[in-house]
């Protein structure tokens, strides 16, 4: 007599399975993500935030908690990747959001809003004597390492492998096309030796294609 086996007998029937159940289990964000599809790249603006074989669409957030397109609620333990510490919708940032539209939004001018918060960051942190602010990650680390490079003239940069810091920054695998046209130095984390030699002794070199903090050398 045969015997029934699982159908998830192995890893792949396994994933295959349980991608037809998330398919099901979230059809609107799957039709929100094929139409996002027609008008962005991949569907998004952020891949880091970008999973198979498609992405929740969330459309309320309240203190710990997300609620997406089809209904499903979910404690949110991602927190803007640390950012969201307040959680979503405090009612003393709401508070702070409607005074400043109050005020208004955008002068493409100097506002003293900007001031107060990079002398905040400053008092909070002795290490930081001035702050310039950027729209992402990868934007400030794009500024931060083109201007070490510029101020030392010193052209390598020492990153590690399997290192993300940002969108032009990826040193996962084989690092990405996409990554900046500098000539990096790829060290392995927690191995300072390593490291150290490849900063020391030019170790292994790769030009735009292959952590969070980048070093100049």
């Amino acid at each position: 007599m045969a015997v029934a086996r699982p159908a998830n007998i192995d890893i792949a029937a396994a994933l295959a399975e349980a991608e037809e159940l998330y398919r099901a289990r979230n059809p609107k964000s799957l039709a929100q993500h094929q139409a996002a599809c027609e008008a962005m790249p991949g569907g998004n603006t952020r891949s880091a935030i970008h999973v198979d074989p498609f992405p929740l669409t969330m459309v309320r957030g309240e203190g710990a908690r997300l609620w997406d397109l089809d209904g499903h609620e979910y404690v949110d333990f991602l927190s803007e990747f640390t950012a969201g510490i307040f959680g979503h919708s405090h009612p003393a940032i709401r508070r702070a959001i409607e005074q400043a539209l109050e005020g208004g939004l955008n002068f493409g001018a100097h506002n003293t809003t900007e001031a107060r918060f990079a002398a905040a960051i400053c008092a909070r942190f002795p290490s930081i004597g001035l702050v310039r602010f950027t729209n992402s990650g990868t934007e400030a680390n794009l500024m931060a390492v083109s201007a070490a490079r510029a101020i030392t003239g010193r052209p390598k940069i020492l990153v590690f492998e399997g290192g993300y810091h940002g969108g032009v920054f990826y040193f996962r695998g084989h690092g990405s096309p996409l990554n900046a046209p500098f000539e990096y130095l790829v060290g392995r984390y927690n191995g300072a030796p390593t490291s150290w030699s490849a900063s020391t002794h030019a170790g292994r070199t790769r030009s735009s294609t292959p952590a969070r903090s980048t070093t100049t050398y």
